[in-house]
């Protein structure tokens, strides 16, 4: 079991925060004995709050995100211990350098891997399993990003308490 879980996306304000702010939920829901954080790749958003709609998303469904502060991943926040969720194969692939270096092969996945209308097809991280980035984009496709990602989130964590 895991004691930690870290979805990562590129600048850490639209997909990220969300899937984080589900999974917090849902982990203290189920009473589960999980951490959730959230990072992005890229330096662009270190610091910033959420994207407003990524918030007003969120919202929508129900769910709060508040407090939120952007932050870069890098090979000295990876450790043992944690599962890291990327968003995208462009995540995958960033995470899987770090770790190669700093953690394990089995600490890394991609969000969609979990996602029930997605069974079919075999989990090897590519364009397939892509969490669709709203950034910039219409509130129906950030409100369809949330969906893609709630879908994902209890399977996920049956994963992680197997």
């Amino acid at each position: 079991m895991f004691n930690k879980i870290a979805f990562v996306c590129l600048g850490n304000i639209c997909r990220s925060p969300t899937a984080e702010a589900i999974a917090k939920g849902r982990v203290a829901d189920r009473g589960l004995p999980i951490e959730v954080e959230s990072f992005g790749t890229g330096s662009w958003h270190i610091g910033g709050d959420a994207d407003v709609q990524a918030l007003q998303a969120l919202n929508r469904a129900g769910f709060s995100h508040k407090g939120h502060g952007a932050r870069q991943i890098s090979n000295r926040l990876v450790e043992f211990g944690v599962l890291y969720v990327a968003l995208d194969h462009s995540n995958y692939r960033d995470l899987s350098h770090f770790a190669a270096l700093v953690a394990s092969p089995e600490q890394l996945t991609m969000l969609r891997f979990f996602d029930p209308e997605l069974n079919h097809l075999t989990k090897v991280a590519s364009s397939d399993f892509d969490v669709a980035d709203p950034y910039h984009r219409s509130n129906s496709v950030y409100d369809e990003t949330l969906r893609t990602i709630e879908r994902c989130i209890d399977p996920l964590l049956d994963f992680v308490v197997r």
